[in-house]
């Protein structure tokens, strides 16, 4: 992101609404706050959120470009706009609050499904916003839940593969993570189909992420070679 986004105008104009703060993990004995991404409840990097002055956690943005941070900077104005107004005595807004927290990932698979019993009168764009959450969640609880055994990889790609099967699709950054184990593992099963759209839908994901694309154009070396050893095995098979 320091190649890309974090020096276009957009993000400069954005920067100036907030206080950009930076934690780098150094793995230095000593060093203060050096478990801070794994506090945050960080799994990688970059690890993106916005804060408030306490350090507290108001919300992780949608995407990685300057207007999914305006639009994510926006909806927590709302909340504390809808907040302010709920403890004031007006009615009617609690769902609104539910969805605006969502939006903001306050809240984990349990507590959604757990939380969204309360509410009985969901519209239908309601609900299709709370599947989606849903699906967002249980993708992410995967990704986070893989281990590094043996089989893990295995495990993961086979319940990402059940879930694209069904024609659900995460999105943000939970999509990200889905393409690419999805990737990993159609390499480990000598799937160049897959491997194919997995390669085709990250580089539209990190379209704007020079480091990123670099890697994944690296990538296309291996989707050949996975290519050619499927057009050999059909020969030999003939």
């Amino acid at each position: 992101m320091e190649s890309g986004l974090l020096l276009t105008p957009d993000f400069s104009a954005f920067s100036k609404k907030v206080v950009p703060f930076l934690h780098v993990t150094t793995h230095l004995d000593g060093r203060p706050n050096e478990g801070m991404l794994q506090e945050k409840g960080g799994t990688g990097f970059p690890t993106l959120m916005f804060l408030d002055a306490e350090g507290e956690i108001l919300g992780t943005p949608g995407g990685r470009s300057a207007e999914a941070f305006e639009k994510t900077l926006a909806s927590l104005m709302n909340i504390k706009n809808l907040e302010e107004r709920i403890a004031a005595g007006e009615k009617g807004l609690k769902a609104e609050l539910f969805f605006a927290e969502l939006d903001m990932g306050k809240y984990s698979l349990a507590e959604v499904k757990a939380k969204s019993s309360e509410f009985k009168k969901l519209t239908k764009e309601q609900k299709d916003l709370l599947a989606q959450h849903v699906l967002n969640l249980g993708v992410k609880e995967i990704l986070d839940g893989m281990g590094r055994d043996e089989g893990a990889l295995a495990k993961a790609g086979e319940k990402l593969l059940a879930i694209k099967a069904e024609g659900s699709m995460p999105t943000g950054d939970a999509l990200g993570g889905f393409w690419f184990v999805l990737m990993n593992y159609s390499e480990a099963q000598s799937d160049a189909d897959l491997f194919a759209e997995a390669l085709a839908a990250l580089k539209v994901f990190y379209a704007d992420e020079p480091r990123a694309m670099e890697f994944l154009n690296k990538k296309d070396e291996v989707l050949k070679e996975m290519q050619d050893a499927g057009e050999e095995v059909v020969v030999e098979g003939r």
